[in-house]
């Protein structure tokens, strides 16, 4: 089946992670201490926003070389991305409160997966 996509690829050429890292981030473990470049929350944060809005992150990254994430959310119709600010905001526990979501205009040119 054809879906269409938005994908976000993020890179910089920072110091990169180790191998040891990267497995920990594909088995869902996230680093939590405190260093000193950060919380080291991001990738969690990143994750969990990623996963709830029906889409999927992937990381690759190098000592030395930088790290790649690449983003990938599905286009969703009314019906669907109406349920799924429902989940949000149940999940948040704020669902009396409304939360805005700003519709994004596509090229016909998305890509198929």
């Amino acid at each position: 089946r054809n879906q269409k996509n938005i994908e976000l690829l993020v890179v910089d050429n920072g110091e990169g992670m180790p191998q040891e890292i990267l497995q920990e981030i594909q088995a869902g473990k996230f680093n939590n201490k405190i260093t000193k470049n950060g919380y080291g929350l991001g990738l969690s944060i990143c994750h969990s926003l990623t996963t709830t809005l029906g889409g999927k992150m992937m990381v690759e990254s190098k000592v030395h070389q930088g790290t790649q994430i690449a983003l990938t959310f599905p286009v969703l119709d009314k019906k669907t991305s109406s349920k799924i600010e429902q989940n949000c905001l149940r999940a948040s526990g704020m669902s009396s409160e409304p939360v805005v979501f700003f519709p994004i205009n596509l090229k016909e040119n998305t890509t198929a997966s």
